[in-house]
């Protein structure tokens, strides 16, 4: 999401490169404008978000407090225990995520804290009768309570699963503030697609091992670049 640009002619340039979309958005100023990656990993992913970067320099791009960098992941190959383990990890690294981002997207509404939220959500399903807490240890009772919408923390959550999950095949991590930094462009996507790298390759007792600080972070980062944002002064 950007606030606004000087000019446009650099930005529009790569949007059509790499076939990404522009929209409004209601909770953008007037001049505000949200940009649609088209998707893609690897180094495909870091050169197209790295030409946005400069583009967004180039025409003297901005952002402010309103704007934020969504980033979904593919989850249409991702089994129910990937899912699971994947709330787990998150509930373990929110609060260093958090850390990253100033105080402003930390208390925002529309990436809220899903703190607690999985474990009242399964305690819902089963004070209901929708499932059991044996069920709820299977993999086929866990996508059960998935299919039923009764993992749900809300869309506008740092994390969220349910409603992305359901329309996209994604998740959607919306913690990071909006940015025309090349440095945080290129890192939120490799950071989120990390965490969810090790939740999907992660025994239990690693993730139960994990440190639920920048140290958790900086293990689950997938390269010295990212590591290096992790370290970096903030605020």
């Amino acid at each position: 999401e950007i606030g606004g640009a000087a000019s446009g002619t650099r930005i529009e340039a790569a949007v059509k490169k790499w076939a990404c979309t522009v929209k409004e958005d209601s909770s953008l100023p007037c001049t505000g404008f949200e940009i649609t990656t088209s998707p893609a990993m690897g180094d495909a992913l870091l050169s197209q978000v790295s030409e946005l970067a400069e583009a967004f320099a180039q025409d003297a791009a901005w952002v402010n407090n309103d704007c934020g960098l969504h980033v979904h992941v593919d989850l249409r190959k991702a089994v129910p225990l990937h899912i699971k383990r994947l709330i787990r990890v998150w509930t373990v690294l929110e609060d260093a995520a958090f850390a990253l981002v100033p105080e402003h997207r930390a208390g925002g509404d529309y990436c809220r804290s899903t703190k607690g939220e999985w474990a009242r959500a399964e305690d819902r399903a089963v004070d209901s009768g929708y499932t059991t807490k044996a069920k709820l240890r299977t993999a086929a009772g866990f996508k059960h309570m998935l299919d039923g919408g009764l993992i749900w923390a809300g869309r506008y959550s740092a994390m969220n699963l349910y409603a992305a999950y359901n329309q996209h095949g994604t998740v959607e991590f919306r913690l990071a503030p909006g940015t025309v930094r090349i440095e945080a462009a290129r890192a939120w996507p490799m950071l989120m697609g990390g965490i969810v790298e090790f939740a999907r390759v992660a025994s239990v007792r690693e993730i139960i091992a994990l440190p639920p600080d920048k140290r958790g972070l900086l293990e689950v980062a997938p390269t010295a670049e990212v590591r290096k944002f992790i370290e970096a002064p903030r605020w």
